[in-house]
């Protein structure tokens, strides 16, 4: 197989077998295409999606690509189950927040005792949907977090006037905004069990891409400043390196006990970094750092086949100074007229 973008003859040797959940996700397009390059077709790639082939442009690059029901319906576990018997030893990436529970499930089920299940232990898999859990636990690591407040402390005032509000099981910023006091206590007392009430940070908002092999015990990461945001996605980012946001993710990485790659979002509050987010998965803007060498994607599937991930991470050009990376979209046919 030919690999375009090296310009070099990859041999057709088998490595691996990888399914990936939600493929027409930016999250599995970067996976797939990561993978594709760096072991070309030695990897064998099941991509599934809710979408027929034809609307899901990383059908192009997999080998197998099947539509599945989304993976909050039971009819999911059976799908993917009867992908897993014909492919025994394969590595499941789940991406949207219900893979995670769905391919915990599976995992619980001890059916498939050879797969490998690219999800966190079950003490830390509400991290995934809920982000009250997600602070509190940031918090019990002693990770700084913006600071969070309850229904009581604003129906006393024990607020100020401008807060911001997400959802607990949110993903891609969607529900994520600024909101007054007043605001808040206009909203039904079922509504607002749905959201997390925090102080409003300010910028820069940064990403931080890191893998971790607690195995191992290897670390890296990249740190990228969102200059452009689109649909929640960075489309422009400044990309350097900081200690302080690197122990931070060695800390959130060992402590989870995680072995592959994870994304969390930083911003400043009473002049610290605090935690905003994190993403149990590299983010659909990881691809943005693996522009310049440092490729999350393959090192997570490289670490979870037994090799030395961190390996794949170069951060040879972020050592000399920042770097910055822009993206455009790139048109696939995926499918002609007989």
């Amino acid at each position: 197989m030919y690999d375009g973008q090296q310009g070099t003859l990859v041999p057709d040797q088998p490595h691996s077998t990888v399914i990936v959940c939600a493929a027409g996700s930016g999250v599995s397009y970067g996976l797939i295409h990561r993978l594709r390059i760096t072991w070309g077709s030695k990897v064998h790639i099941v991509a599934l999606d809710i979408n027929p082939a034809h609307l899901v442009s990383a059908s192009v690059l997999a080998d197998e690509f099947i539509q599945v029901a989304p993976s909050t319906d039971i009819r999911f576990q059976k799908q993917l189950s009867s992908v897993l018997y014909r492919h025994t030893n394969s590595h499941i990436y789940p991406v949207v927040n219900s893979d995670f529970y769905a391919l915990a499930e599976l995992r619980r089920s001890g059916t498939f005792k050879e797969c490998d299940f690219v999800c966190p232990d079950d003490r830390y898999l509400s991290l995934a949907t809920d982000k009250l859990f997600l602070d509190r636990t940031m918090q019990s690591i002693g990770i700084p977090t913006p600071e969070t407040f309850t229904a009581e402390d604003i129906e006393r005032k024990y607020v100020p006037e401008c807060l911001f509000i997400k959802p607990r099981n949110g993903f891609g910023s969607l529900g994520a905004r600024g909101i007054t006091r007043n605001a808040i206590l206009a909203m039904r007392e079922n509504e607002l069990q749905n959201f997390i009430v925090q102080e409003v940070c300010s910028g820069p908002e940064v990403t931080i891409d890191a893998f971790v092999d607690a195995k191992l015990g290897h670390c890296v990461v990249t740190c990228r400043e969102r200059i452009e945001i689109k649909s929640g996605v960075c489309t422009k980012a400044r990309l350097f390196a900081n200690t302080e946001l690197e122990d931070l993710a060695r800390r959130i990485g060992f402590a989870l006990e995680i072995r592959g790659s994870f994304c969390f979002q930083v911003m400043r509050a009473k002049d610290k970094w605090v935690v905003t987010d994190l993403n149990l998965r590299p983010g659909a803007g990881t691809a943005l750092s693996c522009a310049i060498g440092a490729d999350f994607f393959s090192a997570m599937h490289a670490c979870r086949c037994g090799e030395r991930g961190i390996d794949l991470i170069d951060l040879s050009l972020i050592e000399h100074g920042d770097c910055f990376v822009t993206r455009q979209y790139v048109e696939y046919v995926t499918s002609l007229p007989r």
